[in-house]
């Protein structure tokens, strides 16, 4: 019985289709009904489905994200679209997304059984050839692959070889008696995402394993260049020999370069292979096998497809880098919240490192540093040692955990630009004080006659420069002219509510000469004090 879930928001043809099809006898288990996209997502993600049939109109999520979900997710599942027929050719477009049949609305009963009748046939099919697949499979491994990957296992691993393993190898045809051997690691570089817990992703995993290995051993047949075996974890092993050095090593490349292209071609897949130094015995071939190992670690740089040959790297590898002044200026780029800057010096990095085959290890040290000296930074920011305690802790943890040097550089650029967000938030949130001491230090003292710019500045402990910034950024004025308006202030309310004097009043809101005072007063309200008197007491 094949499982199935029907999706349609409305209620009746719902209930026609569930109610008038015989799904037993078609073969099929309808398992529930749900009411719009969302809901079957849901159910999906909790439940085995073999075919869904859905509605191409449903509010929340549609039958064409429905069917773009189950693509992209890559399940298993069949999916049987039925629309309006104003709907139909936008339907159309859901084909990139492995559709199964369309069918108009309305749907007869006769018309969608014999959709799954067929379909059915279909799936009988698939199952079939899978099964086949999967017997061919065990056998295949079991008569060659395993015995032969033995062999050469333990040939690779340094272990004596026994007379029973002797005769396997002229069993198994495997001519071993050459001048020079080399062993390479083929790995496929997305390896961690193919292969989780997932069952079928294992199993799916596995199966690409085996084609790898197929396309590779009739490569390197095909240049009598060796022999291929299946490694541990996915891994594919090729024992190469020759007793034509030279003509040899310039062959490899191209055989593995043919390699990568027809594994790309066949699965849409990269695979890095790491080549070991050169042995002259089958005893030494686990030093050319823990070499390749070593070099498959440099993949960390490069990402994916590349090829690794000690012989061609061998004036390359472990090289070293200054990265002070670069550094320092990714540093700088935080201090003035240069983003550009630091995006600029963070990819100058990345290419230095990798024209320099620094291993990873040393590369995080390198990152550490920069991350060190921006939680100094942001130290001076006056933010909690606990926030840069913790933003450090999972910065080091996320780069200590990276797959590759893109993916670290990546990491370290979030880090920076939110270490410039920080301090620029900070950096406001201090300049927003200051602007507030110094409109209360105003509103205190205006009086004082002697009360500018470098009295202010020394009371909140800025430059001048910087204070005038943040003043102007928090208030729209200058010191002088917020000064300014609150004395005017000062004096309008002294003027109408008390009998005091011209002078005594310019003294009072910080004006020694009289005469400026009545300059100053009329400037800010067109007229002078005496003017400005007689109109209050008028109203």
């Amino acid at each position: 019985m094949y499982k199935l879930l029907l999706v349609d928001d409305e209620v009746l043809v719902r209930e026609a289709i569930a109610e008038n099809i015989h799904w037993n006898e078609l073969g099929y288990e309808l398992l529930s009904v749900c009411e719009n996209g969302k809901e079957a997502i849901e159910y999906i993600k909790k439940n085995k489905v073999d075919v869904v049939i859905t509605d191409i109109c449903m509010p929340f999520i549609d039958g064409i994200d429905l069917s773009k979900y189950i693509y992209e997710n890559h399940l298993p599942i069949n999916v049987i679209i039925f629309s309006g027929y104003n709907e139909f050719e936008y339907a159309k477009k859901a084909i990139k997304y492995g559709v199964s049949e369309y069918l108009s609305k309305p749907v007869t009963a006769y018309e969608l059984s014999e959709i799954l009748g067929n379909l059915k046939k279909n799936l009988d099919k698939k199952r079939e050839v899978e099964a086949e697949f999967d017997k061919l499979n065990k056998s295949y491994f079991k008569n060659r692959i395993l015995i032969q990957s033995k062999i050469i296992e333990k040939l690779i691993m340094g272990n004596e070889i026994e007379e029973e393993s002797r005769k396997d190898i002229e069993e198994y045809g495997l001519q071993m008696d050459y001048l020079e051997y080399r062993v390479a690691i083929v790995e496929i570089d997305i390896y961690s995402d193919l292969y989780n817990a997932n069952e079928d992703k294992i199993k799916k995993g596995e199966m690409k394993s085996f084609v790898i290995y197929n396309i590779s051993d009739e490569i390197i047949k095909k240049y009598n260049a060796g022999e291929v075996c299946k490694g541990d974890n996915n891994k594919g092993l090729i024992l190469l020999w020759t007793n034509h050095s030279r003509e040899f090593e310039d062959k490899i490349n191209l055989i593995f370069k043919e390699i990568q292209e027809e594994v790309f071609k066949v699965l849409k897949l990269t695979i890095t292979i790491s080549v070991g130094e050169i042995v002259y015995s089958l005893s030494d071939l686990h030093k050319s096998y823990k070499d390749a190992e070593q070099l498959l670690l440099y993949r960390y740089l490069w990402d994916e497809n590349q090829i690794f040959d000690r012989e061609k790297l061998k004036n390359k590898l472990n090289g070293s880098v200054n990265l002070d002044n670069v550094i320092d200026k990714v540093i700088l780029g935080i201090k003035l919240n240069e983003k550009k800057q630091i995006e600029e010096k963070i990819i100058e990095i990345q290419e230095l490192l990798k024209n320099a085959y620094i291993r990873k290890n040393k590369i995080c040290l390198y990152l550490f540093e920069i991350v060190s000296q921006a939680c100094d930074l942001l130290r001076t920011y006056n933010l909690t040692d606990d926030f840069i305690y913790r933003k450090k802790e999972e910065v080091i943890t996320r780069i200590t955990e990276s797959r590759s040097l893109r993916e670290a550089m990546l990491i370290l650029k979030e880090f920076c630009y939110m270490s410039c967000d920080e301090m620029y938030k900070q950096r406001d949130s201090d300049g927003n004080k200051q602007a507030m001491l110094a409109l209360d230090y105003i509103e205190k003292h205006y009086g004082d006659f002697d009360l500018n710019l470098n009295v202010i500045c020394s009371y909140v402990c800025v430059s001048i420069s910087h204070f005038s910034t943040i003043f102007k950024n928090y208030t729209g004025d200058t010191f002088m002219e917020v000064l300014m308006r609150t004395r005017m202030q000062k004096a309008k309310e002294l003027l109408e509510n008390t009998s005091l004097k011209n002078y005594e009043i310019s003294e009072k809101v910080g004006f020694r000469d009289p005469h400026y005072f009545s300059i100053a007063f009329k400037k800010a309200t067109g007229k002078s004090p005496k003017e400005y008197v007689k109109e209050v007491r008028k109203k």
